[in-house]
């Protein structure tokens, strides 16, 4: 009788071994050979900020990869754009004069603030913000005093439209520190032409929009430069030629903690300037009729209050010009029926193919504009970071649209 039984295979050995050796290599993965937590920069919080000597410029190249936001009130320039990978630094003027402290060429978007004070939060000097043009994110510019320490933050940009990537805010920081050189546009006879594009709008009608940009920090008043506002001496020019005649609309942006006057003159001679129009007042504009061919100046200058320096910072200059059709165009309405001032509204609108009888033509432009307003400042508010611009842009359209519809009824 035959009794059959289970042979069973015996285990090998090198089973038993490459076992062993993958548990190893388990455990050195969690944690002999996991990687170390990267440290924070030697910069990180305030009170460890770098110092910053020499003649100026001074640049410096740092990562802010592991930095970290410091507790307890800090912020950076606009604090809701800050991504909490702050460095900090620390420079001693030598000498008064007009500095512009940046971030400008680093790699990813950044903002800056300048600070004085040894206690944490330092007490902010300034935070203008995306003032260095279109190749620098973020910049300051300031009168440094001699002798005066400055505390120097810097921080990625968390800023982001719905959508898209959100920045982690960590890279290399380029922090430059240099003097800042006059406006190039200080004197009279260096004037910045504005630039202008001409745009077709339906119904016919053509508008014209200009721009031009500087600054008035370090500028003078030259001799025979007159004051036909309440400037105080630090003003700078811009010229305009219009190739058509039109009733033009000039304006400076208004900004934080701006304090401009404005002040428009016919003629390109300095001793026989011709007022044409002037504002003390934030961000007001200067209307009139503007004629083709003949050379008109804009001056902007800082008002100062009693006894103080005058404004300076960054100024904005925006025209536009609402032009007659061009030859052989069907308009909806006519624009002028004032040869003398091509801007002026017509005594009655005549009724157009377009108006319906039981909507009037005035109605319907102006639920339009409603509307583009409403769009207009919905579009601010998502792009917030460019709120000053953007403000700026709703403004003009919602005047260039009441311009019409008060004409048109």
């Amino acid at each position: 009788m035959y009794v059959s039984r289970v042979v069973r295979p015996r285990r090998s050995r090198n089973l038993r071994s490459i076992g062993i050796c993958a548990a190893i290599a388990v455990g050195a993965s969690l944690g002999v050979l996991a990687p170390a937590a990267m440290a924070a920069p030697a910069n990180d919080h305030f009170a460890d900020r770098a110092p910053l000597t020499g003649p100026l410029p001074i640049e410096v190249s740092e990562s802010n990869a592991g930095a970290t936001a410091e507790e307890g009130g800090e912020f950076i320039a606009l604090r809701g754009f800050a991504a909490h990978h702050s460095l900090w630094w620390e420079w001693e003027a030598p000498t008064s004069e007009v500095v512009a402290v940046g971030a400008c060429g680093s790699e990813m978007p950044t903002v800056v603030g300048v600070f004085t004070g040894d206690e944490f939060p330092p007490q902010a000097l300034s935070a203008d913000f995306n003032t260095g043009g279109p190749e620098c994110s973020s910049q300051v510019i300031f009168n440094a005093v001699a002798g005066t320490v400055y505390d120097i933050g810097a921080d990625g940009e968390s800023f982001y439209i719905p959508g898209t990537e959100r920045p982690s805010g960590e890279w290399t920081i380029k922090l430059r520190i240099a003097a800042l050189p006059p406006p190039p546009n200080d004197a009279f006879a260096a004037a910045t032409p504005l630039s202008e594009q001409v745009w077709e709008l339906p119904g016919g009608e053509r508008q014209l929009l200009g721009a031009a940009s500087g600054y008035n920090w370090g500028a003078t008043t030259e001799p025979g430069e007159p004051l036909a506002t309440a400037g105080a001496g630090a003003s700078i020019w811009f010229r305009w030629t219009p190739r058509e005649s039109g009733r033009a609309i000039i304006s400076t942006a208004p900004g934080y903690e701006t304090d401009e006057s404005l002040a428009v003159y016919a003629g390109g001679a300095l001793a026989s300037l011709v007022p044409i129009g002037s504002s003390d007042q934030r961000g007001s504009p200067i209307s009139f009729a503007a004629e083709a061919d003949r050379e008109y100046r804009i001056a902007v200058d800082g008002v100062a209050p009693p006894g103080g320096e005058p404004w300076m910072g960054n100024v904005h200059l925006t025209v536009g010009e609402f032009l007659a059709p061009g030859p052989g165009t069907t308009v909806e309405r006519p624009i002028s029926q004032d040869p003398a001032d091509p801007g002026a509204a017509p005594a009655a609108a005549a009724p157009t193919v377009s108006q319906r009888p039981d909507k009037p033509q005035a109605r319907t432009a102006s639920h339009r504009s409603g509307k583009a307003t409403k769009s207009a400042k919905k579009r601010c508010a998502v792009h917030s970071k460019r709120h000053k611009a953007c403000s700026a842009g709703a403004r003009f359209e919602a005047s260039a649209r009441h311009r019409r519809h008060h004409a048109a009824g």
